[in-house]
């Protein structure tokens, strides 16, 4: 079902697929022959000359801890992936956990797709769990334009009044083993997930670098990238601290969610295991 980190296993769990839009609008200044690599290792990723991706989420389970990283694009968005509908729920089913069984519900950033399902319509997904985000990412979101604000809020409001959702800073244990770490830049409060257990190690990387190209060029900037200098900084960061180390390297944004970097003559390029 899933892949084994120590004492807990790492499974992916799709909540939708969509087209977020041309790739030439989306990285503005990469030119589009530049992609021709990827578009060999990462086929599910090209719709033409568009993005087509995942928004997964994850689920980290061991005997004494479940815990959920991201909640997903949720019910329809509107104006984002219109045609989209979030499956987490049934993606939790078909995995045989009942959203009560999840103790802790970690938010690695405050976009709307990797939070959408945490409370939809003053229900939560996780009845039972605590809720976990950057203080600095919501301060970050109280201070934008009301619209923005307002959409990426309401899935929170419940979580905020019910004292459910805890704002952190800094590096914190979420359960043994587990941290979340500050990778700013993406998002101004922007945190990814490190796992050490037994041994083995993960990283759940966010959004740090949104499509495994910028694992090979890490200087290539992403249009929702808040910060972009503060994200690339960031991104050497990750890179050097994993690369040629046996970690594994998750991105809901990825095809398959979970892999491992390696090297191709010159090139990184992330695989996924299957």
């Amino acid at each position: 079902m899933g892949i084994r980190i120590g004492d807990y296993e790492l499974t992916v769990l799709v909540d939708t697929h969509g087209v977020l839009g041309s790739l030439a609008e989306l990285f503005p200044g990469v030119p589009a022959e530049a992609w021709d690599p990827y578009r060999n290792l990462y086929p599910e990723l090209f719709d033409g000359e568009d993005w087509r991706l995942p928004f997964g989420c994850f689920l980290l389970g061991s005997e004494r801890h479940t815990l959920l990283v991201d909640a997903g694009v949720g019910p329809p968005q509107g104006s984002f992936l219109p045609s989209a509908e979030g499956l987490l729920p049934t993606a939790l089913t078909e995995v045989g956990v009942d959203p009560d069984e999840i103790d802790v519900c970690v938010l690695t950033h405050l976009h709307i797709d990797h939070i959408g399902w945490a409370c939809s319509e003053g229900r939560r997904l996780c009845p039972r769990a605590s809720y976990i985000a950057s203080r600095r990412d919501f301060n970050w979101v109280e201070g934008r334009e009301p619209l923005e604000r307002d959409r990426v809020l309401q899935p929170l409001l419940h979580l905020v009044r019910s004292g459910s959702l805890a704002l952190v800073e800094g590096t914190i244990e979420v359960a043994p083993g587990v941290q979340m770490v500050p990778t700013p830049g993406h998002t101004p409060g922007h945190s990814s997930i490190r796992i050490a257990s037994r041994g083995s190690e993960a990283i759940i990387l966010g959004d740090v670098a949104v499509h495994p190209a910028l694992l090979d060029h890490p200087e290539w900037v992403y249009l929702f990238d808040v910060e972009p200098e503060p994200t690339v900084a960031t991104r050497r960061v990750v890179l050097g601290g994993i690369e040629g180390k046996d970690v594994i390297v998750a991105c809901g944004h990825y095809p398959g969610g979970v892999g491992r970097l390696e090297r191709e003559g010159r090139r990184t390029i992330w695989r996924a295991v299957e």
